[in-house]
């Protein structure tokens, strides 16, 4: 049942006005005090808000909030990052490639020189591992047997790395496709990609910046896998215990003790490009 923070309950609604909308006799109880100017994501306010009495509805149970938060909202956005990226990295490619075919220098197409056509390669093939790696992480967090203990680990490990390694890869390829338009790539009425990338920049820091969530996913390693078996982890996300296997095995074992710190940032990374990679050849 909804709630608000004076005891009160839903108003009644009542059908009625043309296209038979509900209608509430009062406005619910909060205020938008201002909305902020942000670098990026324009397209959605931000705002600061004053809650008085404002009803509110339970999307899970009370004593659970953090959980809640978890389950229903972050792991959410952090797939819904994972989404743009991908199609940030399309956005950038079909920029990219149309741009370079038809704009010419010294008589050829730019798309026609090594180094552009390295670019794009390789921002292809990022695309297209990326879009795998999006459909196979869904499958495995919301899919047939998603509330498998074990499972809901893996799926909540990959969300967190997928999140980030994603969105730094949008970035990186969006800031070089605008490099491959030259002076029309910063031209805002000629191109869409400077919008991307600064929607690509909010969502490095949208819920959950980086050194938090590798952090983080070290952790949910050391605690809900731990490094003994570190190679069934492997076996279950990567299809193989890569030869690096035992340097993040020793890794995990380290982060059990607090005075320890150890550097996951590039075993982080080897994780996430082994599961997009493997995501790939698996739908080829």
């Amino acid at each position: 049942p909804p709630f608000s923070s004076k005891g009160g309950s839903a108003s009644g609604g009542e059908k009625g006005g043309e296209g038979g909308f509900t209608s509430y006799p009062q406005r619910n109880g909060y205020t938008i005090d201002r909305l902020k100017q942000k670098f990026g994501s324009q397209s959605l306010p931000t705002a600061e808000v004053t809650f008085d009495g404002a009803i509110a509805y339970a999307v899970g149970p009370i004593e659970r909030g953090a959980a809640n938060l978890l389950t229903h909202v972050l792991s959410t956005s952090r797939f819904h990052v994972f989404l743009h990226s991908a199609a940030f990295l399309r956005a950038a490619e079909r920029e990219a490639t149309a741009y370079t075919k038809f704009r010419e220098a010294f008589g050829r197409p730019l798309a026609a020189f090594p180094l552009v056509k390295k670019t794009l390669e390789d921002l292809g093939r990022v695309r297209q591992q990326t879009l795998a790696g999006v459909f196979r992480l869904h499958e495995l967090w919301q899919g047939p047997g998603a509330q498998d203990k074990v499972r809901r680990v893996d799926a909540r490990i990959l969300l967190m790395l997928a999140k980030v390694f994603s969105s730094i890869e949008a970035r990186n390829f969006l800031t070089e496709s605008i490099i491959l338009l030259g002076g029309n790539g910063i031209e805002e009425e000629f191109t869409d990609l400077t919008r991307c990338l600064r929607d690509a920049l909010i969502n490095e820091i949208w819920e959950g910046p980086h050194n938090l969530l590798v952090t983080n996913s070290l952790d949910d390693l050391q605690r809900f896998v731990g490094a003994e078996a570190i190679p069934d982890f492997l076996r279950r996300t990567l299809g193989e215990v890569p030869p690096w296997g035992r340097e993040l095995q020793a890794v995990v074992a380290a982060a059990a003790r607090e005075d320890r710190t150890v550097d996951f940032w590039s075993l982080a990374q080897k994780i996430y490009q082994g599961f997009i990679e493997r995501s790939f050849r698996e739908v080829r």
